[in-house]
């Protein structure tokens, strides 16, 4: 999708919970030494209390003050998360459209596992873009990996920590900030069962188990043979958004604008063996990975990494970032971003620890 080049981030922000760090987990016998190798991750923000939407609550104040906007100012309000947000039956968006003040924001869930936050900001654009009286978007993401979930072993290789990430769009003028240039999406069926496997269909969560086990469900999905062809799909489809892009930015796979590419914060063996793989021949960008102080975020990579980047102090403000996301289903995904000046859309972490860029392995 080509964006007007009228729409501008005017704040982001990334509120990550306390910290366990991996030497910690492996003192109290969480993980297996083996297991945390080949992951790579130091540590992982895990949450002391309940309910992730006050993760996404904290973020979005922050990154409204950043951006001098009202909550009574935004026009869409849109959340994505991938696991429990604290009740049962309830809109989490709504909840923080309430919170922050946004009294005439239309709220929107998004559940589209991984790609959650891509997705949110796809909508959020597209309502600016098809709205000529809407000027303010709020994107955000939150989850919070506990309970039913050990973000430690429920997943492969796959290490989960609790974030609230929030994403500031408007098309109001504002020079030397970050422009959206281009988001692209596409969608590669053939790994859809990988997160139900063979189980049949429940009346409720958690009547396959105490604790949700993903590593069974992607096991029994590649024993019947019909991921077969996923990897390779995987590879077509990240390429194909990669290429998507950087054209509807209006740009060649070959310039010198395109500075990083970023990756999702899914453990460096994934990294390793399918992303890396698929895109480190398709620009000079510099290829990042940015998990390693918070493994993966659920529905938040994409903000949390655009967080993170646009505070780097290598980059000219022409310079484009190239951030990839993939979630269950599957869907893949690739927005493209002029990164502009320095601090302009004030991006910094709440806790203050935003990550130096490391190359992926």
């Amino acid at each position: 999708m080509k964006i007007p080049p009228d729409i501008s981030i005017a704040g982001v922000r990334t509120a990550p919970a306390p910290t366990v760090t991996t030497a910690t987990a492996l003192e109290e016998g969480k993980v297996a030494r083996l297991v945390a190798e080949t992951v790579g991750a130091r540590q992982l923000p895990a949450a002391t209390e309940p309910g992730a939407p006050r993760l996404a609550i904290d973020a979005a104040h922050a990154a409204l003050d950043g951006a001098e906007i009202h909550g009574e100012d935004i026009d869409i309000l849109v959340h994505a998360w991938i696991h429990h947000q604290g009740h049962d039956f309830w809109s989490p968006a709504h909840h923080i459209a309430h919170e922050i003040g946004a009294v005439h924001a239309l709220p929107v869930g998004v559940q589209t596992m991984c790609n959650g936050g891509e997705t949110a900001i796809e909508i959020a654009v597209a309502r600016l873009v098809c709205d000529p009286d809407a000027t303010t978007a709020l994107v955000t993401t939150a989850d919070i990996f506990a309970g039913d979930f050990d973000r430690w072993n429920s997943d492969s290789f796959l290490w989960y920590g609790d974030a609230g990430t929030a994403l500031v769009l408007t098309t109001e003028p504002r020079p030397g900030h970050p422009k959206l240039l281009a988001c692209a999406a596409t969608t590669v069926l053939d790994g859809e069962g990988l997160h139900h496997g063979d189980d049949p269909y429940t009346w409720a969560p958690g009547q396959h188990g105490d604790i949700l086990d993903v590593r069974r469900t992607k096991k029994a999905y590649l024993r019947s043979g019909r991921g077969d062809g996923f990897n390779t799909s995987m590879r077509d489809a990240l390429q194909h958004v990669i290429r998507t892009a950087v054209s509807d930015a209006g740009l060649s796979l070959d310039s010198p604008r395109l500075r990083y590419l970023a990756l999702p914060r899914v453990g460096r063996k994934v990294i390793g063996d399918l992303y890396v793989p698929a895109v480190e021949n398709l620009t000079h960008a510099e290829i990042v990975y940015l998990g390693d102080d918070t493994g993966h975020l659920g529905a938040g990579d994409t903000p949390a990494n655009l967080n993170d980047l646009l505070a780097q102090e290598n980059h000219a403000p022409d310079d484009i970032g190239l951030f990839v996301c993939a979630g269950g289903g599957f869907t893949v995904s690739c927005i493209a971003v002029e990164l502009g000046v320095l601090g302009a859309a004030t991006a910094h972490s709440v806790a203050d620890t935003s990550m130096k860029a490391g190359l992926a392995p």
